[in-house]
């Protein structure tokens, strides 16, 4: 009898939730079935993150409160680690991870059921017995069951069928995302003017005064309403993620790619409740903020966007739940496992800039977008980035050369 697959609950030690978060979508993709997270005193092994501050002094105090279990230990310089059974280098890679897990797991097993290690002992080919094989014999034809439709009356139907009028069906609508993401052609990084004319500020745009409103309702802790010719739009409570407007989307998206004077749009305490009134809806922040920011920047990006350095993403939106943007899930897919330039993903996925550019501006406005910094930020392995282009290399320096003489 086939034993059952190993699978092992395990703990974390790490000061860093990016860490940690990184480590759980492991666990609910590539590790599904293998690992899974549980808390200090019922895990059956432990993963240590030493690259953090105090990790050190936190992994000898959980080997002195739990000194037989066993540890994966991963960490940028390697080496012999005290008291580790399992070390790996950072950025790992997903499969050695997941072998290591599982290493892991059927030692566990070994030891719960007392069975032995098994055995890695090279057998010689040539002192080896000839061993008879029996060859089973080829299986019984098995008859079919005659058809209960006699041949001529199928080919009569196919004849029908074939002769029948062809009523084709209407083409499936495509999806026109110019709302969200604009019409823009693709952009050379290295020429100043496309960079200029790609970057927005949000200065006199509703996106920047809710911004400023959902911030000054923490920082005072009391209600706030943000009007627009003395007529309410949103109401805003601390403490809370969700939001109240009082106008509908498409009111909403119109506002959005407006600009206003400075003294248009009033910000101001409300300390009485919001009515409940029929054309009040409320909807998250995070809901809010992100389709706010695809119709504000329609496919630009924000004001301070530095795109020759290389970005990722925290965690993985939830896309269900927000504004639909166009390949979305691939380029989330791609940018939290790996840090790369803006640019440098859509040629990746072979997609416009436009659609990488709403992305990144809705993920930024909600806070999911960071700048890679240092080899410990990567915790797994990037798969190799496509090599750029022979040709926009030599175009690139070609029109830095035209603008140097030009200057």
């Amino acid at each position: 009898m086939q034993d059952p697959p190993a699978f092992i609950t395990v703990d974390i030690i790490s000061s860093n939730q990016r860490f940690r978060d990184t480590l759980t979508m492991v666990f609910e993709g590539p590790a599904k079935g293998l690992c899974e997270l549980s808390n200090n005193h019922l895990a059956d092994a432990v993963i240590i993150d030493l690259d953090g501050v105090g990790a050190h002094a936190q992994w000898e105090s959980y080997r002195n409160k739990y000194p037989d279990r066993p540890s994966i230990v991963l960490s940028v310089k390697g080496g012999d680690i005290p008291h580790a059974d399992e070390t790996l280098l950072k950025p790992i890679k997903i499969q050695e991870f997941c072998a290591t897990a599982k290493r892991v797991a059927d030692r566990l097993a070994r030891q719960k059921t007392g069975k032995p290690e098994p055995k890695t002992d090279i057998i010689p080919v040539f002192k080896s017995t000839p061993v008879a094989v029996s060859v089973p014999p080829p299986p019984a034809a098995v008859e079919s069951e005659p058809d209960t439709q006699p041949v001529p009356a199928l080919a009569q139907e196919l004849e029908r069928s074939i002769t029948q009028k062809h009523v084709p069906s209407p083409p499936l609508p495509i999806k026109d995302f110019k709302e969200v993401c604009g019409d823009r052609e693709n952009i050379d990084i290295d020429n100043p003017e496309h960079v200029s004319d790609i970057l927005l500020g949000l200065d006199n745009h509703l996106l920047g005064a809710v911004l400023h409103a959902i911030s000054e309702t923490e920082r005072l802790q009391v209600p706030m309403s943000l009007s627009l010719k003395q007529k309410t739009l949103l109401v805003l409570f601390p403490g809370q993620q969700t939001a109240s407007f009082t106008i509908k989307d498409d009111m909403l998206q119109r506002l959005c790619i407006k600009t206003f004077p400075a003294d248009a749009l009033l910000l101001k305490p409300e300390l009485a409740l919001m009515p409940d009134t029929n054309d009040t809806s409320g909807i998250s922040k995070e809901a809010m903020l992100w389709k706010m920011a695809a119709w504000t920047y329609c496919g630009k990006l924000p004001q301070n966007t530095r795109l020759q350095e290389r970005i990722y993403l925290r965690h993985w939106p939830n896309l269900t739940r927000l504004l639909e943007l166009p390949d979305a899930m691939r380029i989330s897919s791609l940018l939290v496992d790996q840090p790369m330039m803006l640019v440098r993903v859509a040629e990746a996925l072979g997609i416009p800039q436009r659609h990488v550019f709403a992305y990144y501006s809705a993920a930024h406005t909600i806070g999911l977008m960071g700048y890679a910094k240092r080899n410990s930020d990567y915790l797994i392995e990037p798969p190799p980035a496509p090599a750029e282009h022979v040709e926009r290399k030599l175009l690139g320096r070609m029109m830095r050369h035209l603008r140097h003489l030009l200057t």
